[in-house]
């Protein structure tokens, strides 16, 4: 072996081939995927931190290593450091040239294994006998240095670590000044609130029944955005986005509501995926140590996709942030703690994402799903069951309507909580005084091959028409209008309501203005995921009429009795069996084997715990299409049509604490026939009962 020229030329060897194999692949997903940082709320610092550790910490520990057996193993230890740097030289020749290989080409994934270890073999031996390639992977070294300035100063990174945190406030003389509260809710179409009056149904939802009831109601409301990032800055901005790539901090949208009320308002802000408020007005939130770990966490999950054959992964990555907040209560109570009563006039905001998907909230607020920063269970995917992972579409009509019920179910949650946010201001005697607004970002679709957000012809009024409601200072009674309004027309709403002159130009007027006679033409800012094309700039035109006739026409959620345990959780062909004893129906006993996931956590239950295995799903070898009945402890507790999944045909469905036992409970698993309909008598419905055995 041609020996290396010392502890540094080992050391610059393997930062040069860790600066292709992961380096670099590693810091340019996140350069693409830079808003990740803003989400987790990661500092300068820490960025900074992040990009070294990516470059310089794989290769620094196998040097460790080397510089630990040159010292211990005596007369060994040049034998032991060559194998181990040979090793290590292999290991990153196979891993750059399998990434190659696999981008470049379309072998199949077995051919693709061939050739990185084959690949990696020969730059191992040319490292082996030739001098000259070691010098080469030294000078390579600097290829780290390239990708860290890559990440630092050309990409979207850049735009947070050179953006101060600050801006400048503007100045304005208000003619009814007033306390603001601005409540920003995350993936919630108005549809799901509405009954089959158009009206907000008070059993479901009662505290936006109770606000509708003393605000102005904006029922025609719709977002300009299908992405967080793109919308909340719309609506703090008064201004559509001119280019989707932007990040959401203050540094890119400097003329913000925060700005505007700087020097007339006290800032109690928190916001969950933006950083529009500058940190001369706002405190700064940092990230948890959690945040810093599923950082990490990403980084190494980038690089096992990377090094696997499968071509099922592409250049990007899925992050490890939740969509949803596992943590959305504890941070809402720690801003209604930061609302104490004052003085002087105060800007209140909040986005919390509520009840943005994956779906893992039951409305009493327990988690049935996901794992959170302290490792909770699992239970309920990321991705829901029944998801088109690539296109983001429902595959059937069973799990559309399946997962319509979970984001209800989660939804009750988030009414919940808007109810103590509401008691909060209330309490401390500045609801009556406060111009109180509560919208949503964008909303979410339920359409079978549609895309759950992307915009589609088929799906805008689930997408795009969105809550708003605004309280004005004094007003007790409630008013629905349904002049046409849009999220950029909150900021110039709250200046004529606080009757002062805009600082600056706006896209938005106020929703108090008289009602336009030009077309009700609605726009929605383009997203990898819409079906639709833009016509003006990243902005797609939309029928705001027709849209918001076929809104008031749609089917809506079904009306449930609130005294009915089950009636959140009754939907669909076999809802009515929710609640009712398995002894009540013709039994068959069948040998066909079924798996129950997850089956131990079904030994020791606390119904009243935080965190509940009511997330019920297993395997089956049934036809796909064919409906199954689970049973809780003897009574039918849910329904599912049997799914093709990745882990083969399979049935999942979602249970209400109330079904539990303390203790051990028992699940059971029935095949339903397929005549059975909401007419057909309990005593005539046959249960065929599935062995179950864990999966």
């Amino acid at each position: 072996m041609t020996k290396p020229r010392g502890a540094l030329r080992r050391l610059l060897e393997l930062l040069g081939l860790s600066a292709l194999a992961i380096t670099q692949p590693v810091l340019a997903a996140f350069g693409e995927g830079a808003e990740e940082f803003v989400f987790r709320r990661v500092s300068v610092g820490g960025i900074l931190g992040f990009g070294l550790v990516i470059a310089l910490l794989p290769a620094f520990v196998l040097w460790c290593v080397e510089e630990t057996l040159d010292r211990r193993l005596g007369s060994a230890r040049e034998r032991a450091v060559d194998v181990v740097h040979l090793v290590a030289v292999l290991m990153f020749a196979a891993l750059t040239v399998m990434q190659v290989v696999k981008g470049a080409t379309g072998l199949p994934p077995a051919l693709i294994a061939i050739a990185g270890v084959a690949g990696g073999a020969l730059v191992t031996f040319a490292r082996w006998r030739e001098p000259v390639t070691s010098l080469v992977f030294a000078v390579l070294s600097l290829f780290s240095l390239v990708s860290l300035a890559t990440f630092f100063f050309a990409s979207p990174v850049a735009d947070i670590l050179f953006d101060d945190g600050t801006a400048k406030a503007a100045n304005v003389d208000m003619g009814a000044p007033a306390p603001v509260v601005l409540i920003v809710l995350d993936e919630l179409p108005t549809l799901s609130l509405l009954n089959e009056a158009g009206a907000i149904d008070p059993d479901r939802w009662p505290a936006f029944s109770a606000l509708a009831a003393e605000s102005t109601w904006f029922r025609n409301h719709t977002g300009v955005a299908p992405s967080t990032p793109t919308a909340v800055p719309a609506i703090l901005s008064g201004r559509y986005p001119t280019d989707v790539d932007k990040l959401p901090v203050v540094d890119e949208h400097p003329q913000n509501l925060f700005t505007m009320l700087a020097g007339t308002h006290e800032m109690r802000v928190h916001e969950s995926v933006t950083r529009i408020c500058p940190e001369n007005v706002c405190a700064s939130d940092t990230g948890s140590l959690g945040s810093y770990r599923s950082l990490f966490g990403d980084a190494i999950d980038i690089v096992i996709e990377r090094a696997k054959p499968s071509r099922s992964v592409d250049a990007g990555v899925t992050f490890r942030v939740p969509q949803s907040d596992p943590a959305a209560d504890r941070k809402i109570g720690e801003w209604l703690d930061r609302l104490q009563p004052t003085d002087s006039l105060h800007l209140d905001v909040i986005h919390t994402v509520l009840p943005h998907q994956p779906w893992w909230r039951l409305p009493s607020g327990q988690v049935y799903g996901g794992r959170n920063a302290d490792g909770d269970d699992q239970g309920a995917p990321v991705v829901a069951n029944g998801l088109d992972s690539v296109r983001y579409s429902w595959i059937s009509p069973f799990v559309a309507e399946s997962a319509r019920n979970r984001h209800l179910l989660q939804t009750s949650f988030a009414d919940t909580q808007l109810g103590a946010m509401l008691d909060r201001l209330r309490a401390n005697g500045t609801y009556d005084e406060s111009l109180v607004i509560v919208t949503a970002d964008h909303g979410v679709a339920f359409n079978l091959d549609e895309p759950i957000r992307g915009l589609s012809l088929g799906n805008e009024t689930e997408v795009m028409w969105v809550p708003l409601f605004m309280k004005l200072p004094g007003q007790i009674d409630g008013v629905v209008v349904d002049t046409p309004t849009s999220s950029v027309d909150i900021v110039p709403t709250i200046a004529d309501v606080l009757d002062f002159a805009l600082p600056w130009e706006v896209d938005g007027r106020s929703a108090f203005a008289p009602a336009s006679d030009e077309p009700d033409v609605r726009y929605f800012a383009d997203w990898f995921l819409n079906l639709r094309e833009t016509t003006e700039g990243v902005l797609v035109e939309v029928d705001g009429e027709a849209g918001f006739e076929r809104l008031l026409s749609a089917p809506t959620p079904g009306a449930i009795d609130p005294a009915d345990p089950w009636g959140f959780y009754r939907f669909g062909s076999l809802g009515h069996l929710l609640g009712e004893p398995v002894g009540d129906f013709v039994l068959d006993s069948s040998s066909v084997p079924a798996g129950l996931a997850e089956s131990e956590r079904y030994d020791d239950v606390d119904p009243s715990a935080p965190n509940l295995p009511a997330y019920v799903h297993g395997t089956a070898p049934l036809p796909v299409g064919e409906r199954v009945v689970i049973a809780l402890n003897g009574t039918i507790a849910g329904w599912a049509e049997i799914v093709g999944t990745s882990d083969g045909a399979g049935w999942f469905t979602v249970v209400p604490p109330s079904a539990f036992a303390s203790g051990s409970n028992l699940v059971e698993l029935f095949q339903v026939d397929a005549e059975v309909t909401a007419d057909t008598p309990i005593s005539d419905i046959t249960l065929h009962q599935l062995t179950l055995t864990p999966s």
